[in-house]
């Protein structure tokens, strides 16, 4: 399942049915105290990267792009290694910024 449980299959298959150059891998938190993603990518970062390499393969897709928080630096350490043998995906980090809720004065 993706965010919001929107299957990720139905995402798949729109990637089959448009021609993708670029997978865009988010590889950051949705809120300011979650660390799932973070964990999951310093603790079985050549996983996650085997699971890039899968979805490029699967899309017919030339290159991935990850996007890691600045805030996160084991996190993209890690991927920056797990990925270093593959210069078909690309690591990155990305400013953090979270959503904020509209407020009023």
């Amino acid at each position: 399942m993706g965010g919001a449980a929107f299957p990720s299959a139905v995402k798949l298959n729109l990637g089959r049915r448009s021609k993708i150059h670029t997978l865009l891998v988010n590889g950051g938190e949705c809120e300011p105290y979650l660390t799932c993603d973070d964990r999951l990518m310093r603790e079985r970062a050549e996983q996650v990267v085997d699971g890039v390499r899968i979805m490029l393969h699967g899309l017919q897709c030339g290159k991935a792009k990850v996007g890691i928080e600045d805030n996160k630096p084991n996190a993209y350490a890690a991927m920056a290694k797990a990925a270093q043998a593959f210069p078909e995906i690309e690591v990155h980090q990305v400013p953090t910024h979270y959503p904020m809720a509209g407020t009023s004065n």
